[in-house]
């Protein structure tokens, strides 16, 4: 089987990726943001607050991911259209060859009435492809891989996909300082949102007066992250976005994987 344009279109999402990570990177080295600390009068609120000295483009990085996402979506139905040539003896063009597609579907009932697309390919692919529909590939943190790769892919024909910039928090949140500390004494609550100059990162609440304390252990990184909904929607946990180094990595994969399941299938 001729794999050759599957992988084109996979090779050249990498080139947009690892031109995104390269600009981000750059506008990263310029030290763009930097974090200050913030306590209300009586020193019962703490506060990291995130400024932003050099906005990054997320007009251009948005146009570069949807590129990115449109290869790699683009790879699946190249693979449709290489397993027909290839079950028709060669034939170029296959049968059926306007209807050819990688369907990604939600359901088995959605699956079933997009049918249509790989209706020509034998039994042994349309059920390789069947094992790789989101409802059958679940991630543990993230919505289904194709899933964000179909939604982005078709969001970004009719409008900007939305990239953010979010914190993420290593280390452990704590105080360091003169007042007497126990378990219950102060409560922090972490901001998952988008960051913008201004933005509290993480709040400490004391019950009482608390002065001169200070965060302890905390190293808080601004990353520039896809938006992509919860895994769960009707839920309140999982994050509904992902920096783009990380999840394009996992994207790139689950695409070579999935051409790997229906190009071992022909066999």
């Amino acid at each position: 089987m001729d794999l050759g344009s599957v992988l084109a279109k996979i090779d050249r999402a990498c080139e947009h990726t690892q031109a995104i990570k390269n600009e981000i990177r750059a506008w990263g080295d310029r030290q763009p943001y930097f974090i200050t600390r913030d306590v209300n009068a009586n020193s019962t609120v703490y506060r990291l607050i995130a400024n932003i000295g050099i906005e990054p483009p997320l007009q251009k990085w948005t146009l570069m991911v949807g590129d990115a996402i449109h290869n790699l979506r683009s790879a699946l139905d190249h693979l449709i259209y290489a397993v027909a040539v290839y079950e028709a003896s060669g034939q170029n063009p296959p049968p059926d060859e306007n209807r050819l597609s990688f369907p990604i579907c939600d359901s088995p009932e959605k699956f079933r009435d997009s049918s249509g697309k790989i209706k020509s390919l034998s039994a042994g692919i349309r059920t390789a492809i069947e094992t790789c529909q989101p409802y059958n590939r679940r991630h543990p943190d993230l919505p289904p891989l194709l899933s964000i790769l179909a939604v982005s892919d078709n969001t970004d024909k009719h409008k900007m996909l939305r990239l953010a910039q979010s914190a993420i928090v290593k280390g452990n949140v704590g105080f360091v300082g003169p007042g007497a500390l126990n378990a219950n004494s102060v409560t922090f609550s972490a901001n998952a949102g988008e960051i913008k100059n201004g933005t509290e990162i993480i709040t400490g609440i004391f019950q009482s007066p608390t002065p001169d304390m200070e965060f302890q252990s905390i190293d808080v990184a601004v990353v520039i992250a896809l938006c992509h909904g919860k895994r769960d929607p009707s839920g309140p946990d999982g994050s509904d976005r992902t920096d783009v180094s990380s999840l394009f990595a996992l994207l790139t994969k689950e695409v070579r994987d999935v051409v790997r399941i229906v190009a071992d299938a022909s066999k």
